[in-house]
């Protein structure tokens, strides 16, 4: 079954709000004719109910030519179906100050009770079918609220207490659903804004991984067909050594993107046991060796005695992201890994002498699709390496974070139970 468009559910809901508001008009100021038509003298009522009719008639009207109109042209008069919108609630408003005021003198004190309660039942309404201008709709009921009390002081109507009470319970309530209606526009709209933004991101994740993938490829078909037209051992040797670089990028990079996927489905499972943080550091150091040195920087690996509680594979592949984030981000010429003991926990570190991070890029960089501004230059990646770091360590009851203490650079870290 195909889905409506946003703008023909926009359209289907005016519509039916139009209908619900044209059946309360109809009834509520119906029964006030009739209720008192044989009360009030025959000129005021000839004129408050012409001025009814008249209303009811350009109620009908508008929904007509709504209905008639093509929805290409819906869409674009949008603001004038508004407009009439708001002209007939202002002229029910109209319509029903004229009961407070120019019925209810003349009717009895059930009459004017009955009044009161219509009254009421349109502060209700109009709440519900104003939902689109808050302000508007509130201004309209607080005038009718005020109305109400006025009218029964200076009618004096002698069960005046008893509808007093009615009324100051009555607005404690509307307080209440207007708040309630508040909040879930608020969390209707935050769901909006949150589901547009996932879009944008994962828009932004397919062409950051196509214009990413697409590199490192390039590179591997170039550098392969300089190591087949080679002249010479020693040219062809570096451009079969370029070739496994650039496809090592290419493995990283598709694996850092089936990572991130695996992770927010929550498919990854997690085999936690003790051991030891120098051979996951040497194997991360031996991994991203020769890219390091394609790009003329110092990896260095500092190996010790320090066990950790963790999933070994998950730990390799969270540092493995880190160290390369620094080689593609930190623009720096030497990187260390190590650990030390954090009290109770264990720090792996990675720390380079690059540009480091600015203050105002600290508290997102560990969200999804989210890039450090750097030096301002083009940074390139997917901007998922470091969520994928935060997701995998609180997988493991681990942590991640950045020292600011570090100031020559950057100096990110994993922290995992001893």
């Amino acid at each position: 079954m195909m889905r409506k468009q946003p703008d023909e559910v926009t359209i289907t809901t005016n519509t039916g709000v139009a209908l619900a508001s044209l059946a309360l008009v109809a009834v509520g100021l119906g029964s006030a004719w009739y209720a008192f038509s044989n009360v009030v003298p025959a000129t005021t009522m000839r004129w408050w109910g012409g001025y009814v009719a008249a209303l009811i008639i350009a109620f009908v009207a508008v929904i007509i030519a709504f209905e008639l109109t093509p929805r290409s042209v819906r869409r674009a008069r949008r603001r004038s179906w508004r407009l009439a919108g708001e002209v007939l609630h202002w002229g029910t408003w109209l319509a029903v100050q004229g009961v407070i005021w120019l019925l209810m003198p003349w009717g009895t004190e059930p009459m004017q009770l009955v009044t009161v309660l219509f009254s009421t039942g349109y502060i209700a309404a109009n709440y519900v079918t104003s939902i689109d201008s808050p302000g508007l709709a509130r201004l309209r009921v607080g005038s009718v609220a005020i109305s109400l009390v006025l009218a029964t002081l200076v009618h004096r109507v002698t069960l005046w207490p008893y509808i007093a009470g009615y009324l100051l319970c009555f607005g404690m309530v509307m307080l209440m659903v207007g708040n309630i209606i508040d909040r879930s526009i608020g969390q209707l709209r935050a769901a909006r804004v949150e589901a547009e933004a996932a879009r944008d991101a994962r828009t932004h994740f397919m062409a950051a991984a196509s214009h990413d993938l697409g590199q490192p490829l390039q590179a591997a078909r170039l550098f392969f067909e300089q190591a087949i037209g080679a002249p010479d051992g020693p040219r062809q040797e570096v451009a079969a050594r370029n070739t496994r670089i650039a496809l090592a990028a290419m493995e990283r990079l598709v694996r850092q993107m089936l990572d991130h996927l695996r992770l927010d489905q929550g498919a990854v499972e997690t085999d936690l046991r003790r051991f030891r943080v120098a051979d996951v550091i040497a194997a991360v150091a031996a991994q991203f060796e020769p890219l390091a040195a394609l790009g003329q920087i110092d990896l260095r690996a500092v190996s010790g005695t320090l066990d950790i509680c963790g999933d070994p594979e998950l730990v390799e592949r969270a540092l493995g992201n880190l160290v390369d984030n620094a080689l593609r981000h930190s623009r720096g010429a030497r990187i260390l890994i190590g650990a030390r003991r954090h009290g109770p926990r264990v720090r792996i570190w990675v720390i380079d002498n690059g540009c480091g991070i600015p203050g105002g890029d600290v508290g997102k960089l560990f969200e999804p699709f989210v890039q450090g501004s750097g030096d301002g230059r083009p940074r390139g990646g997917l901007g998922i390496g470091l969520s994928s770091v935060r997701a995998l360590m609180t997988l493991m009851q681990g942590s991640s974070g950045i020292d600011l203490r570090w100031d020559k650079g950057a100096a990110f870290y994993l922290e995992l139970p001893a």
